[in-house]
Parts: C-alpha cells; sequence; structure tokens
C-alpha cells in the first residue's frame, strides 16, 4: 500500500485546520466545512459500495452538527446545563475526530469494485455448517421476548443486543460453508429474520448492522451505484421514521424525520454521539479520567474480550461509568472512534485506532487468506457500532471470531475434504 502525495497533502490541510482551530471560532468552521467538502469528495470517487454507503453514514456526523457550529443551538437539552464551555469541547471532539476520519479514508480501498464476498472461498464441509446452523438458530431462541416497542415507550431498559451482534459471526461463518443454493438461500432468510428482530426492542444499531451483512453477501455489487445511493437515502429515511414512531412523540413528521425534539433542538442518533463524546472530551480535560482511569479503561476493554463485565474494571464501560458517578446529567449515545483512542493515549491514540482499522479493512480487500477477509467483512458489518458508539466490540469480537473460525476449520479439516468453490455466484436481484 502506497500513500499517494495527494493523501499527504490532504492529512496536512487537515493538520494545519486543526491548529488553527485552537486560536478562533472561523477556523473551527472552516475545518468543520473542510472535512464535508472532503467526504464528499472522497464518496464521489468510492467505487466499492459498501465503503460509499458505510461513508456515508459517516458524513452525516459532521452535517448534524452544522446548527451548533454555526448557530450555536445546542446538541442536546442537557447540554448547556452540563458544559458552559461547550463550543471548545465540541471543537475538541471535531478536531479529534477530523484527524481519525482523514487518515482512516486514506487508508480505504475506495476504488476497489470488486464486492469483498468475492475474495471468500466457499466450502462444503457439513460439520462447520451444520454447526454454524445451529448457532443461528438457537441465537433466536435466547433473545429475551417480553415487552417491545409496540406495547411500551422505548427506555434504555430494551433487550441486550448481544444476541443479534454474535449473529453475524454465525451467519457469515454459515455462509462460508454454504455450498448450495438452499443453503444460502437459507442463510439469506435467517440473516433477514434476525435483522427485524432488533427493531421489536427499539434496537436500530443492531438492525443496521445485520442488514449490512445482507448487503455485502447478496446485494453488492448487483447494481449500479445510482442505486446504492438511492437504497441508502430510502434506509436513513425509515430508520428516522421508525425512531419517530419508537419513541411515541408529539412532534412533526418533518422534525421526526430531522431529529428535532419538542423544543425544536436536534435529538437524534448523531447529536447524542457528539455530546456524549463531548463529555468524555471535557472529563479528560478536567482530569477526572486521569492516567490511572485511562490505563484501567484500556486493561478492561482487553479483558472483556474473553471475560464477564463483572469481571473486569468498570471503567471499561465508560458511558456506564458516566452514569453511575453521575460525572455528567446524561452519557448520551457512545461516543465517536476518534475519542475512544483520545481517551487512551491523546493523539496518538487517534491517530493509533484510525492506522490500524483503515489497515485492517484494506487488507480484507486485497488478500486472498480467508481469516482476514471474513473479519474485514465483520469490522464492515459492526462500523456503525465501533465508529459511534464503543471500540469495545471490535477487541470482544476479535476473540469470538477468531476462536470460532479456526474451530470450524479445524472440523472441517478433520470431518470432510471440503471442496472449494472460487467463484461465489449466488445473490440476490430485486427485480
Amino acid at each position: 500500500m502506497v500513500i499517494s502525495v495527494k493523501k499527504l497533502i490532504e492529512f496536512f490541510i487537515t493538520i494545519i485546520f486543526v491548529l488553527l482551530s485552537y486560536y478562533d471560532t472561523f477556523f473551527v468552521k472552516t475545518l468543520l466545512i473542510w472535512m464535508i467538502a472532503y467526504s464528499v469528495i472522497k464518496i464521489t470517487k468510492t467505487k466499492s459500495q459498501i465503503l460509499l454507503i458505510l461513508q456515508l453514514f459517516m458524513l452525516t456526523y459532521f452535517l448534524y452538527i452544522i446548527p451548533f457550529i454555526f448557530f450555536e443551538l445546542p446538541l442536546s437539552i442537557y447540554q448547556v446545563l452540563f458544559d458552559p464551555d461547550m463550543f471548545d469541547n465540541v471543537s475538541g471532539v471535531l478536531r479529534v475526530q477530523s484527524i481519525f476520519l482523514v487518515v482512516f479514508i486514506s487508508l480505504l480501498p475506495i476504488k476497489e469494485e470488486t464486492p469483498i464476498r468475492r475474495m471468500m472461498q466457499i466450502s462444503n464441509a457439513n460439520v462447520p455448517y451444520i454447526l454454524s446452523l445451529l448457532l443461528m438458530v438457537i441465537s433466536f431462541a435466547d433473545i429475551p421476548f417480553g415487552e417491545t416497542i409496540l406495547e411500551s415507550m422505548y427506555s434504555i431498559d430494551t433487550a441486550s443486543t448481544i444476541y443479534f451482534d454474535y449473529f453475524l459471526i454465525f451467519a457469515l461463518i454459515n455462509y462460508k460453508f454454504s455450498s448450495s443454493k438452499f443453503q444460502k438461500g437459507l442463510n439469506c432468510a435467517l440473516i433477514l429474520l434476525m435483522a427485524a428482530m432488533p427493531l421489536l426492542f427499539g434496537k436500530r444499531l443492531a438492525s443496521v448492522q445485520l442488514f449490512i451483512l445482507f448487503f455485502i453477501l447478496f446485494i453488492e455489487g448487483n447494481y449500479k451505484t445510482i442505486y446504492i445511493y438511492i437504497l441508502t437515502i430510502a434506509g436513513y429515511v425509515l430508520n428516522s421514521l421508525f425512531a419517530f414512531y419508537r419513541v411515541h412523540s408529539n412532534q412533526s413528521l418533518i422534525g421526526g424525520l430531522f431529529g428535532l425534539n419538542d423544543n425544536d433542538i436536534l435529538n437524534n442518533n448523531q447529536t447524542g454521539v457528539w455530546f456524549a463524546s463531548e463529555i468524555i472530551y471535557k472529563l479528560i480535560g478536567d482530569g477526572i479520567f486521569d492516567l490511572e482511569f485511562r490505563l484501567k479503561s484500556i486493561v478492561g476493554t482487553f479483558l472483556n474480550s474473553f471475560l464477564p463485565t463483572s469481571l473486569t474494571p468498570n471503567e471499561a464501560l465508560v458511558n456506564i461509568y458516566i452514569m453511575e458517578n453521575g460525572l455528567a446529567p446524561l452519557p448520551g449515545n457512545g461516543g465517536l472512534v476518534g475519542i475512544s483512542g483520545y481517551l487512551w493515549f491523546g493523539y496518538l491514540g487517534t491517530l493509533l485506532f484510525a492506522y490500524i482499522l483503515g489497515r485492517l479493512i484494506f487488507k480484507g480487500f486485497q488478500t486472498n487468506k480467508q481469516v482476514y477477509v471474513c473479519w474485514t467483512i465483520l469490522l464492515l458489518c459492526t462500523l456503525p457500532k465501533w465508529y459511534t458508539y464503543n471500540i469495545r466490540i471490535v477487541f470482544k469480537f476479535a476473540f469470538v471470531y477468531f476462536t470460532l473460525y479456526y474451530l470450524s476449520t479445524l472440523l472441517a479439516k478433520f470431518s470432510s475434504r471440503p471442496k472449494v468453490i472460487n467463484k461465489n455466484k449466488i445473490s440476490i436481484r430485486l427485480e
């Protein structure tokens, strides 16, 4: 992988605007405009359809802070009460996330036209296929059905998404051993059915991840890019309207679509994530998240990959720690991935997170090693969560995925002599 002179220039332009933004609010606004322009330019040059969708997703997080940066309209009804210096702290988050985004996107193979599923080699080993299918079916049985949003108002006590998250791993491994049209069709049906389940509990993010997996495995590359734009915009509108219904709001339909609450303050996923990031950034600046906290957060996150939460430091779950210790009136929704890196190692952590995640995704598009191809697909599916909510899912998924992948490979090796199918011809066309 070669970093071009153009990419280096884009990075240094970002750094210059970041440095200037410390001295005048004019350059904070300039930085935001630059990040939106940069994102749009990269999107127009992107040939990979899945990377196009994910870049459109990332762009929305910059678009939704325009009212705050330019007109100082609150990101949350709690923001004014929590943070008197809110503009400075949101500006700090913007600096951090801008550096992450430019480095991360510069590493992505955005001009790769071949869908990543074409890199997968499908095997006809029966034992890992049956076991992964059983895990998929058992995942449905483990969903704690009870009150759903159809009977009650959405709250933070809705069902856990862990069943939906791990289903991604089970479904991907099952797909790798689905060598017939029937097996792929069954895999497709179970993914779509599971994707609908989180919506019953108000868990849009878990549903989005599953729909991304469905897109990667069955849709990508079958349609012109213009239809992908339409599909993405339609999906965003439906997602927003679902949120409008979910909270049983009295606001107008237009207000629900753009996330305006009854006081005409933006109150949606994007602004919630920015507010949560602002809280973390401020607590770092105030010294509350000191070196001891950061070290415990790092250790706890790694331990939580293979140990239950009860046996790991509370600092690993940053948002819950904030809420339980009364450090903010409302922890908001997660926090941007750049801030997660910043929490651990400052700007160096932001750069490391951007480089490692971008490099892993790049490698998955360029290698024939199946373990990396499947891992990249999981990173793409879970990007909406680790980019905006919690990087912890990457570490937890790594342990579970690599364990199951090598176990399934071992079972395939000793249970049969799998026939490798190099060309993946099974796909879906919505005609």
